[in-house]
């Protein structure tokens, strides 16, 4: 599977990211950023409530600190009702309340009653930091 690539700009406000769990699905979610050696993770959302709402974070770096690093996400999903269906989680990169380049991620597993869906975008500032 190709890497997924978010393209940011450096001339752009502060991004964000927005993680949307399948319909009629509910679930917990962790989301991490990591330096782009894959270390020093820093949390930039989770919860751990069940409810299916999108949720929107800002990414607690600044953008000359983002070049190169990753978002890896985990949700674990359990469907309303019980049994086996296709499961979904919609991760979005916004920058400036536009979705940026890249910055779409639909990850779908099918799951039987409970099951464990988890991705990531590495993050790419293009142009001159201001």
């Amino acid at each position: 599977m190709p890497e997924n690539i978010a393209e940011l700009s450096a001339n752009g406000g502060q991004p964000e990211v927005e993680i949307v769990i399948g319909q009629l699905q509910r679930g917990d979610h962790s989301i991490i950023l990591l330096d782009r050696n894959g270390e020093n993770g820093v949390i930039v959302g989770e919860t751990n409530n069940g409810i299916p709402v999108a949720y929107r974070y800002q990414i607690p770096k600044p953008l000359s600190a983002l070049d190169g690093s990753e978002l890896r996400w985990n949700c674990i999903i359990g469907t309303m009702s019980g049994g086996e269906e296709n499961a979904s989680v919609t991760v979005r990169i916004i920058q400036d309340d536009q979705v940026v380049s890249g910055g779409t991620i639909v990850t779908r597993k099918k799951i039987d009653g409970l099951g464990l869906i988890d991705d990531k975008v590495r993050l790419n500032v293009s142009g001159k930091l201001r």
